[in-house]
């Protein structure tokens, strides 16, 4: 998978001739900075191509499924993936929790909702059909980070990085790996306002403001909505 960019760091060209469909729906995201560029690459038993930071994925596949998700400029933005014969496109909400699954004829296929925390529930297009995972073997739901299905489907976890965050009970399974105080504090200077960010509860999760922020590294909240006030 071969994406060119010019001199500017704008996307020229993609060897799948399916991404014409993503340059008609999201123009904005191959300008610079936009899209991700292949990086390095490193397999273990799966191939990941990554940003040179190490940090992102631009494309992954699986040794036994050819799935090919690209990524966006946000640590956490799906943006297109195939399983080799269907070509799907993510619709996110301000949190890049997955909204919808799109076909290359502008179809929405799956739709998908979630409780304040991100206990998800998927629907057909129209809405008769209700499910707990994805019916497209799509891992990415809320927050854009994976869901891994265990115990036969009876536990559904999001790898948020750093620790594991269950959505049913809104709490992460293990405790903050910051502690209290996520920053070397120079001279031993007390400042509650940085040490305790996401509270004083190790398992919480993002201080319980789930509706305004998320966790994408399991150590510290980011806002995902910019107060204009």
């Amino acid at each position: 998978m071969l994406a060119e960019y010019d001199g500017s760091d704008n996307f020229k060209r993609y060897r799948k001739a399916f991404l014409k469909l993503l340059l008609n729906l999201r123009p904005e995201i191959f300008s610079a900075g936009k899209a991700c560029k292949i990086g390095n690459s490193r397999n273990y038993g799966r191939f990941c191509t990554t940003q040179p930071d190490g940090k992102r994925a631009a494309a992954k596949q699986n040794e036994f499924q050819n799935d090919f998700p690209v990524y966006g400029n946000y640590i956490d933005e799906p943006l297109m993936t195939s399983d080799g014969s269907t070509d799907l496109y993510y619709a996110h909400d301000h949190l890049y929790s997955t909204a919808a699954l799109i076909d290359t004829a502008g179809n929405v296929v799956e739709r998908c909702e979630y409780n304040a925390y991100g206990k998800a529930t998927v629907y057909n297009a129209d809405y008769t059909q209700s499910w707990a995972v994805s019916q497209k073997e799509n891992p990415y739901l809320y927050t854009g980070r994976r869901l891994d299905i265990l115990d036969g489907g009876s536990l559904k976890l999001q790898y948020s990085r750093h620790r594991y965050y269950d959505p049913q009970t809104g709490r992460f399974l293990q405790k903050d790996p910051l502690g209290i105080v996520p920053d070397a504090l120079p001279r031993g200077q007390v400042m509650p306002k940085l040490q305790l960010t996401d509270g004083a509860n190790f398992y919480s999760y993002v201080n319980a403001n789930p509706a305004y922020c998320s966790d994408p590294f399991g150590l510290l909240r980011y806002s995902s909505v910019v107060s204009i006030i």
